[in-house]
């Protein structure tokens, strides 16, 4: 299966090839023939090139690919010039380390079965004075469930907030 960048560039040489007709407007779907693509990757694709500003897409009538679509002057200079005008798409992931994410399943499970049981205990009526001060997270409250959902909500947020701080990083 083909790469959107490897349809990207075979729908913009489509529509580079037809720039001289009609003020470069192809008429949609009958001008454009891309054999095996669906309307939805044709839609899909016409909206990535739209995005990175190197064509023009004018949706018309009811149907999902019907419209007119042109090419723009930087999607020419995309074809003619030695500087690619649309980027490949790359998601920079690291690897975490794997006793940092079992520390964090681990957390995310201490978490939630902190509130599942703050609410058996809120369910249960179980009361007792409680004073909780966690990572500067206050809570004073007279039930006992209570203070456990606030201990697996604060426990929760605290490591996804410490797990997008070190992707934000990274």
């Amino acid at each position: 299966m083909p790469t959107d960048q490897e349809l990207r560039d075979e729908m913009l040489h489509k529509l580079y090839e037809q720039r001289h007709n009609a003020d470069g407007w192809v008429m949609l779907p009958d001008g454009l023939v891309l054999d095996g693509w669906t309307d939805s990757v044709k839609i899909n694709i016409l909206r990535q090139l739209r995005h990175f500003g190197v064509a023009e897409w004018q949706r018309a009538g009811r149907r999902p690919f019907a419209g007119r679509a042109r090419i723009t002057p930087d999607g020419v200079h995309d074809i003619e010039g030695s500087q690619a005008v649309i980027p490949p798409i790359e998601l920079a992931m690291s690897q975490a380390h794997p006793t940092h994410t079992l520390l964090v399943w681990l957390a995310f499970v201490a978490g939630t079965v902190f509130a599942i049981i703050g609410v058996v205990l809120v369910y249960l009526g179980a009361i007792g004075d409680t004073q909780i001060d966690l990572w500067g997270a206050k809570i004073s409250t007279s039930s006992v469930g209570i203070a456990a959902i606030f201990i697996g909500a604060v426990l929760i947020l605290r490591t996804f907030r410490r797990v997008l701080d070190s992707v934000d990083k990274s």
